[in-house]
């Protein structure tokens, strides 16, 4: 995925109580989900939820049968939740799954089996 590297970089150092990067995270994350959204070929809509200042808020991706939400944990980690759900209305949807962005690259290459997995739970 192309936009995974800007991301990582965006979250190499602590993102709270910084304005910049706090910023500069939202614009990688919203690039990110922009080009997941077109890997999974859904139709969702793209939100970003700044937080307080001491976090680096969450970008959800969120359609008909998918909800995915990144954050920055702390320094240098992302965190990347997936979980099927049952229109835009639904908010808990179906197990969440978490999703290491190392392992982005080999979900892409997969077929992106987890996300797969996440909307297939929504459809029973």
């Amino acid at each position: 995925m192309k936009t995974l590297s800007r991301l990582q970089l965006a979250v190499s150092s602590f993102v709270g109580y910084d304005e910049d990067a706090k910023s500069e995270f939202e614009k990688a994350a919203k690039a990110f989900m922009r080009e997941l959204k077109k890997a999974l070929g859904v139709d969702a809509d793209l939100r970003y939820n700044a937080g307080g200042v001491a976090v680096s808020g969450e970008v959800t991706l969120h359609g008909d049968n998918i909800y995915c939400q990144i954050s920055a944990f702390d320094e240098g980690t992302l965190g990347l939740l997936v979980r099927g759900c049952r229109g835009r209305k639904d908010y808990s949807g179906t197990q969440n799954r978490w999703v290491r962005l190392e392992m982005m690259e080999r979900e892409a290459e997969a077929g992106f089996p987890t996300f797969k997995a996440a909307m297939a739970d929504a459809a029973r």
